[in-house]
Order: structure tokens, then C-alpha cells, then sequence
């Protein structure tokens, strides 16, 4: 199939696991290799809101926790340009339909990136500082699905991710994860209190 697509500079692009940081689906994605003006002019959105939705994967790639809330991105927005938090809501919505964002499955305000972010803009989630997974080779974003997935593989997250979790506090979402977060960083505070 690529080899027919490259005639029209384009390649298939196949994410064979699921995409466990969203939704735990398997999903075909096409996508232009080509990086030409009528590329870049294929998109819906102004250009305010592709730098307003670049910031917000820098955001979600450099957040423990991968994901950032609406409120976050309503406050992000209007520290860049004055937008309403109703034009942000409905930018966040816009980004979600076309898949460049995935709201948690809660619809509780929570934001990672989507699967057509994870296939089409790796490069710009690895100048990020997004990381590559130890166990499908393939570009990922920490979020707690994704720590939890890779728990039960027996995998470890990449050392810098877990110093960066050490160094962070653990937002409380309600998982068993965050527990085990907040007992394992309340013990390294009574031994380093122990110590000095």
C-alpha cells in the first residue's frame, strides 16, 4: 500500500498496538509525508489556535501526568491572546472531534493528545520531550492508562520519566496509582526528616 500512496508523496501509517494511552483502540491512520504549502493550508483552524494547540502538547508532554485541564488551557489561552474561555471550550471540542486531543473517558476536563497527534506530529512530541515506548518502539505519552499498561507488561516508564514523577507531585485523580505515589513520596520525607 505505501509504495502505491508514495506516488502521491503520501504513506499509511499503521499504529499496530493499540493506542493505550487514550482509548485502548487500534486505529489506521493516513498521512502526508509531504510537508508543502498546500499541506499546511489544509487545516480548519487559525493560526492563533494551531500555536494556542502546539502549546497544549507541550504542556500535556511535560505534565506528569500527561493531560491537561480545561482550566489550564483556558488560563494558557489568555495569557497568549484575549480569547473567551467559550472560544477555548470550543476549540478543545474542535480538536477532539478532529482527533488531535482525546478528552479522558470521564469527560471530566482532562486533555492528552489524540491519536492523529500521536501518528502525525511525533516529531513535534519528541521536541517536546515525548518519549519513545519501551515496549512498541513507538512515540507515547505518559498518562495513567499508559502507566498502567505498561505495569502489566512488566515494563518499567523510561528513567527520566520517573525521576521527573519524583521530582513532581502527583495530582490526585482518584486511580490507585496516585495512592501508591503519595505513601511511596510521604515515606522519602520521613526518612530524609529521619536523616538530617
Amino acid at each position: 500500500i505505501n509504495n502505491h500512496l508514495n506516488k502521491y508523496t503520501m504513506q499509511l501509517r499503521v499504529r499496530k498496538r493499540t493506542a493505550v494511552e487514550l482509548d485502548g483502540k487500534t486505529y489506521w491512520v493516513l498521512v502526508n509525508t509531504k510537508s508543502d504549502p498546500v499541506a499546511q493550508q489544509a487545516t480548519t483552524l487559525k493560526e492563533w489556535q494551531v500555536r494556542l494547540f502546539k502549546q497544549f502538547c507541550d504542556m500535556i508532554v511535560s505534565s506528569e501526568l500527561g493531560v491537561i485541564t480545561s482550566t489550564q488551557a483556558i488560563s494558557t489561552a489568555q495569557r497568549m491572546r484575549q480569547v473567551s474561555a467559550t472560544e477555548v471550550e470550543d476549540l478543545l471540542e474542535q480538536l477532539c472531534k478532529e482527533k488531535w486531543l482525546y478528552e479522558d473517558d470521564e469527560k471530566n476536563g482532562r486533555f492528552t493528545v489524540g491519536i492523529r497527534t500521536l501518528v502525525e506530529l511525533e516529531a513535534l512530541l519528541q521536541e517536546f520531550g515525548a518519549f519513545e515506548c519501551p515496549v512498541t518502539s513507538q512515540i507515547s505519552v505518559a498518562t495513567n492508562k499508559y502507566r498502567r499498561w505498561l505495569k502489566q507488561k512488566n515494563f518499567d516508564l523510561p528513567s527520566r520519566l520517573n525521576n521527573r514523577q519524583q521530582e513532581q507531585p502527583e495530582e490526585d485523580d482518584g486511580s490507585e496509582e496516585s495512592d501508591e505515589n503519595e505513601s511511596e513520596t510521604e515515606k522519602k520525607q520521613a526518612d530524609n526528616s529521619q536523616t538530617e
